[in-house]
C-alpha cells in the first residue's frame, strides 16, 4: 500500500490518480475476501455485518470499465434509477460476488454481445429483499450443466481457464447470509443469474 501511495505524487492525470485509488480499494477488498474465504471453509453460520448502502456499486462499475478494455465488442449496462442498496451482506463480499458473475458473463460472450445488471427491491411475506440480476447474451448453459453449475470444481471453461471455485463460493456466501441465487438459461439464448438477499 505504501508504494501505491508514493505513486500518487508522481502521477499527474486525474485518470491515473483514480486508477491508483481503485487499486488501493481492490487491495483492501481482496484482503477482506481472503478472510471471508477462510470463514467460508469453516462453520456455515450467519455472520451479519450489513453492506453500507451504495459503497460497492462504484467499485463494480470501475472494474467493468477496465475489464471491457479486454473485450471491446462487449457492452455493459445497469439499472440507472437507484435507491438504498443496503443489505445483510458486507459490501466487500457483495462486490466480489457481482464481479465474479459479471466477469463470467463477459467471458461467456463470443464476439459481439452485452451484459446487464438489474437492481430492484422485492417484498415477500413482510420481508424486504435486495434483488440483483446479471444477464448476458452468450451461448447459454445446457440443462445438464445448470444442475452442476454451483458444485465445487465444476467449470464449463476450457482447461486452464477456470478453477470451478467461483460460483461455488458465490453460492456458499449467499446461503450464509440467508439469501438465494438461481440461474435461468437456455442454450443459444444467454443466461440470467439472480441473487436475492434480505435487506436487514
Amino acid at each position: 500500500m505504501l508504494n501505491v501511495d508514493n505513486l500518487e505524487d508522481e502521477i499527474l492525470s486525474e485518470e491515473g490518480i483514480q486508477s491508483l485509488k481503485w487499486i488501493k480499494n481492490e487491495t483492501r477488498r481482496i484482503a477482506s475476501i481472503v478472510q471471508s474465504m477462510s470463514r467460508f471453509t469453516g462453520k456455515n453460520e450467519f455472520l451479519g455485518g450489513a453492506s453500507t448502502g451504495m459503497s460497492w456499486l462504484p467499485q463494480v462499475d470501475h472494474y467493468m470499465k477496465y475489464l471491457l478494455k479486454e473485450y471491446p465488442r462487449v457492452s455493459y449496462s445497469r439499472t440507472e434509477e437507484l435507491f438504498d442498496l443496503k443489505c445483510v451482506m458486507p459490501s466487500d463480499e457483495l462486490q466480489q460476488i457481482l464481479i465474479n458473475l459479471l466477469n463470467n458473463a463477459v467471458q461467456a460472450i463470443e464476439g459481439i454481445g452485452s451484459t446487464r445488471m438489474e437492481i430492484r427491491n422485492e417484498e415477500k411475506e413482510g420481508i424486504s429483499y435486495l434483488v440483483i440480476s446479471v444477464s448476458d447474451t452468450g451461448p447459454g448453459i445446457s440443462p445438464t450443466d445448470q444442475m452442476r453449475i454451483f458444485d465445487p470444481f465444476f467449470t464449463t471453461k476450457a482447461v486452464g481457464k477456470g478453477t470451478g471455485l467461483g460460483l461455488s463460493i458465490v453460492y456458499g456466501l449467499i446461503n450464509r447470509y440467508q439469501g438465494s441465487i438461481i440461474v435461468q438459461s437456455e442454450s443459444g439464448h444467454g443466461s440470467i443469474f439472480t441473487l436475492t438477499l434480505p435487506r436487514e
